[in-house]
């Protein structure tokens, strides 16, 4: 984790599976729109180089946290975290999530499991853990990814289309909430 530098005024966006792909879009679209940032990834990942990257090239404050979404623990380190910086959070972009292009019969079951936890528990750990800062803002908001293969049952995607599923119906029961 890196010390916050000055926040100003502007809200952070706090963005999971950060450090690649769509998260790194994500990142760089919403630091050129003034958001500061709060990139979540996995040890391990490059999340702090993207995160020096995105404070070197926009005028925004990049925070990072490694960590794993599926654990209380790092949830409540990253409330901790947000609490003790006084981040105002307005934006939860939840990207973390773990892929599948194999027939389920040949899947690992860890791969299965960790499938489930990351794309499942991680949207639902770091969600429940941040609504009440989401709260405090005037206005806020939740982009949850999940895929089209939350609408259709995909060969080689059985378990993937399940959970990015859940992350649609979650979602959209949170905010009829």
């Amino acid at each position: 984790m890196r010390e916050a530098l000055n926040t100003g005024n502007a809200p952070y966006a706090v963005i999971t599976g950060a450090s690649g792909g769509l998260g790194k879009s994500f990142a760089t679209a919403c630091a050129a729109r003034g958001y500061n940032l709060l990139m979540v990834d996995v040890a391990g990942s490059e999340v702090k180089k993207c995160c020096e990257f995105l404070q070197k090239n926009f005028d925004t404050t990049s925070l990072y946290m490694e960590a794993d979404i599926t654990t209380n623990s790092s949830a409540e380190d990253l409330l901790a975290f947000i609490r003790q910086h006084d981040i105002q959070v307005g934006l939860l972009i939840n990207n973390a999530g773990i892929p599948q292009n194999e027939f389920f019969a040949s899947t690992q079951p860890e791969l299965l499991r960790n499938m489930v936890n990351v794309n499942c528990l991680g949207t639902i750990n770091i969600t429940k853990a941040l609504l009440p800062e989401l709260r405090k803002q005037p206005r806020s908001h939740i982009i949850s990814v999940s895929s089209l293969g939350s609408f259709y049952t995909l060969p080689r995607k059985t378990c993937y289309s399940a959970t990015k599923g859940f992350i649609r119906q979650f979602c959209q029961a949170l905010a009829m909430e």
